[in-house]
């Protein structure tokens, strides 16, 4: 199994109906594809995490060329064992309804997506596990 991570920033403001919307559509596209996610949202950035298998690549060529948003950067994790998010065909967050969301990946994303440098193992486990936690607080609380 495969998974990605991108950022990217949106040409439209995205209200709540907007994410609600964007939600349904891709639950629908991502359960046909057997694709699992999370997808969030501050300040007309997107950041999603997408996990599955060779399916994946043809999801992401159709968000690549989705003209309402523009693609900053992708981090690609290839063999994965387990699925972060097994039965979540996709989840929308704005990070200002979830401190803990926006305290994890908003400190991390920034610099990640300024970052030239190549990403290490040691960055790819921080995402991960922002990723886990993050999972953990939505289902949990």
């Amino acid at each position: 199994m495969n998974a990605l991570i991108y950022f990217s920033f949106s040409q439209t403001k995205f209200n709540k109906l907007l994410l609600a919307e964007l939600e349904i559509t891709s639950k629908k596209n991502n359960h046909n594809l057997n694709i699992t996610g999370l997808l969030s949202y501050h300040n007309n950035y997107f950041y999603q995490y997408l996990e599955g298998d060779e399916r994946l690549n043809i999801l992401m060529h159709k968000i690549e060329n989705d003209n309402r948003h523009t693609i900053e950067k992708i981090l690609h994790f290839d063999n994965l064992t387990d699925r972060i998010f097994p039965k979540c065909y996709m989840k929308c967050v704005e990070y200002n309804q979830n401190i803990l969301t926006e305290d994890l990946l908003i400190r991390n994303l920034f610099s990640f997506v300024k970052n030239e440098k190549p990403v290490n193992i040691f960055v790819k486990s921080s995402f991960i596990q922002n990723l886990i936690t993050i999972k953990n607080h939505l289902w949990y609380n």
